[in-house]
């Protein structure tokens, strides 16, 4: 990892370039791949330049979950619930108390990044908490919603609470979204490279997801 002193593309394409001499392969050298941020593409202009798969994608993703106005509701009464859970310590304290009550495991609701798509994924699975590779269990998701409720109805106005009542209809939406969003996650994550080398694994992932994506014959949803 090289540091960059500065933001600007000229920065960017000095820094590179002197670690390019610095190791003697700046003529062996001719792509770049990068994501798709505007300061970069004044850095490497094509054809010198490789977009990143990954970002396109999660670009993609991020526009189809704007796209929807139903979604985009649940979103954003869960980012408030979120933020009210972290910034409220009378709603935590509700919160942890009714889980514990419950016996449920005591988590953290996240809050959704606007700038990561993925980040609505993992904002959902707080709601509806599940193991990696588990299905969701339907007794726990509506005992943890309950909680969820029930703290904000000790800690809130009722005016307030019933603002951001968390429906059965929200619970519908997040259940059946949820299974796809886990998908984009896995595959946004390993396409950009995170954790494998990104041109072995595409093909392989791509296949997986065509495949969700064809459903069950049986099942009439």
């Amino acid at each position: 990892m090289i540091p960059v002193k500065g933001k600007t593309s000229s920065e960017y394409q000095k820094a590179v370039d002197e670690s390019l001499d610095k190791d003697e392969i700046k003529s062996k050298t001719f792509s770049f791949k990068t994501d798709n941020e505007k300061t970069m593409i004044a850095s490497f202009p094509p054809p010198n330049r490789n977009v990143c798969f990954a970002h396109i994608k999660s670009k993609e993703c991020k526009k189809a979950l704007e796209s929807s106005k139903t979604l985009g509701k649940v979103r954003q009464k869960l980012q408030k619930i979120s933020r009210k859970s972290n910034k409220s310590p009378k709603f935590k304290r509700y919160l942890k108390k009714d889980k514990r009550n419950r016996k449920l495991r005591v988590i953290t609701l996240k809050q959704k990044i606007a700038t990561r798509c993925t980040s609505t994924k993992i904002m959902f699975s707080s709601f509806l908490p599940l193991k990696p590779d588990k299905e969701i269990d339907p007794d726990a998701a509506k005992a943890n919603i309950d909680a969820i409720n029930s703290a904000m109805k000790s800690s809130l106005s009722l005016k307030k609470f019933k603002q951001i009542e968390i429906t059965n209809k929200d619970v519908d939406i997040v259940w059946n979204v949820l299974p796809t969003l886990k998908i984009l996650k896995e595959g946004l994550t390993r396409i950009g490279s995170e954790k494998y080398s990104a041109g072995s694994i595409v093909l392989l992932f791509l296949g997986k997801f065509l495949k969700f994506l064809g459903g069950d014959e049986e099942d009439r949803m």
